[in-house]
């Protein structure tokens, strides 16, 4: 049986970036998660574009009625009301987005492609089934995320896409989103016999195959619920412990925290170098 940490599931449902976060920074973690502060720092332009490309993938992939591309980007201004300087950035994405749909109804022939999904909510409780993603109190889930478009081969194949709009960066930096999707999807979807993360950077130069997706190794359901389990409890263990701190720590992510400007150490450096 694995064991948690009691600190695990006080601060449960825990996300990937949740985790992420107390083991990068303590302080943030405890802004955010335990005093529940509202960021500080505005979100950029990035943020934005990325609200309005996830949104148009959605659409264009669901299953039920999905949209053509060009309606789907009217319907994104429309709907989420952008400004107009970031609607125009994000057309910038529009042919690689059409790379995508072409690419992924040929994976589909390829692979037979029995169901798709968006926006799969993943949701896995502290016994390892199939939790609540909204569920409160008791029925908590320890862990959950949503998966951004997800398919199920014929075979019980299931591929997870995670559609980024920044700069191609190592597939080893996504392993926390690896651990939670990869077990998650073993409790949801029964009968899965292989699951496999893809990281889809949307604005990315195709590489050799033609595409823009980086994707992790594959594993067997025998090794999701051996080798990743414990690496997920491990990791959670070591996320709890970490958020038990109010340290801050410095890091390259530092330029992209929503509570720089109230951070102790960036103020401490402010106030010595105007010294």
């Amino acid at each position: 049986m694995w064991k948690l940490d009691p600190a695990v599931l006080s601060l449960a449902p825990w996300s990937p970036s949740m985790a992420d976060l107390a083991i990068e920074c303590p302080h943030a973690f405890h802004r955010k998660y335990i005093a529940k502060e509202a960021e500080v720092e505005a979100k950029g332009d990035a943020a934005s574009i990325g609200t309005l490309v996830h949104r148009i993938l959605e659409w264009t992939l669901r299953t039920n009625q999905p949209m053509g591309l060009d309606a789907a980007f009217k319907h994104a201004f429309e709907a989420l009301e952008p400004p107009y300087e970031v609607y125009l950035q994000a057309r910038t994405y529009r042919d690689a987005i059409k790379d995508f749909l072409v690419g992924i109804d040929r994976y589909k022939e390829k692979f037979k492609v029995a169901q798709s999904f968006t926006e799969y909510k993943l949701a896995l409780t502290p016994e390892f089934t199939r939790g609540e993603y909204s569920g409160k109190e008791s029925r908590r889930p320890l862990v959950r995320g949503i998966a951004d478009y997800l398919v199920i081969t014929e075979s019980g194949s299931v591929a997870i896409f995670d559609h980024k709009t920044g700069a191609v960066k190592p597939i080893s930096m996504y392993g926390s989103q690896e651990l939670v999707y990869n077990v998650c999807i073993d409790a949801m979807l029964p009968g899965v016999k292989y699951t496999r993360l893809g990281i889809h950077y949307v604005g990315a130069d195709p590489n050799t195959g033609g595409g823009r997706t980086v994707w992790a190794p594959e594993y067997p359901v025998e090794a999701v619920r051996t080798h990743l389990r414990q690496k997920l409890v491990d990791y959670l263990n070591r996320a709890a412990q970490a958020a038990q701190g109010d340290a801050p720590h410095k890091s390259w992510r530092c330029n992209y925290c929503g509570y720089r400007s109230v951070c102790p150490l960036h103020r401490q450096q402010a106030q010595a170098g105007g010294g």
